[in-house]
């Protein structure tokens, strides 16, 4: 249980509020219902890729891709230290795609080369 009390005086005049909630178990049966995330990796289509800004490097780039599944161009975003995981076929640049769907909201990311092992 939380308390939170406020109290005021303006020309005189002192109001005071005060309120409790009761949080209970709420936060524990939130966190248990519903399925867990699901993670799936696919091949999409290269489409377009953001600049860096040179502000704010640690936000990446945003890559576009072709989502054949869905049949629509859609952005993940890409963090990578090294580089994304790409690969052609028949002259057609793909990019390995995350994909973290949890209920009905999906997010897309950029799977992101392995740093190579030094000795």
């Amino acid at each position: 249980m939380g308390c939170l009390s406020l109290a005021l005086k303006v020309a005189g005049v002192a109001l005071s509020f005060q309120t409790c909630i009761d949080r209970g178990d709420a936060g524990k049966e939130a966190a248990a219902s519903g399925p867990p995330p699901v993670t799936t990796e696919f091949w999409g289509k290269f489409v377009a890729k953001s600049d860096i800004d040179p502000q704010e490097p640690e936000h990446g780039a945003v890559y576009i891709f072709f989502d054949r599944e869905d049949n629509l161009n859609r952005d993940a975003s890409e963090n990578c230290d090294t580089s994304p995981v790409t690969q052609t076929v028949d002259n057609e640049l793909q990019i390995r795609i995350r994909k973290v769907q949890y209920g009905g909201a999906a997010d897309f990311s950029v799977v992101c080369k392995e740093p190579e092992k030094t000795s």
